[in-house]
């Protein structure tokens, strides 16, 4: 009795599968509406695409900040190291030149 059981529940459950398989088929949809949804699915992508690269543009601009800044402190910095250096020098020919005016006479 048991196996005629198990026999029937297969049966309905594989008939319930086969109207269900059958309805979803006789229900695609039109090409027209496969063809929206991928334009719709399309603009999405091109949404997506955008705000990624507005983002990665403002990152890219951050960045490009930071570095004009870091140039910047570097120039000055440079620059007013040379500005010792040349002192270092002027102040080392003066004493050159009175150790050379010493030694002769």
């Amino acid at each position: 009795m048991e196996w005629y059981r198990r026999r029937r529940a297969t049966r309905r459950y594989l008939d319930k599968l086969g109207r269900e398989v059958y309805d979803r088929r006789g229900a695609q949809p039109a090409l027209d509406d496969v063809e929206q949804t991928t334009v719709e699915r399309s603009g999405f992508y091109n949404e997506l695409v955008k705000d990624a690269m507005s983002r990665v543009d403002l990152v890219l601009e951050r960045l490009h900040r930071r570095i004009d800044a870091v140039a910047t402190r570097d120039e000055a910095s440079i620059a007013r190291i040379e500005d010792e250096l040349a002192g270092v020098r002027s102040e080392l020919a003066e004493i050159r030149k009175k150790l050379d005016g010493d030694a002769g006479d």
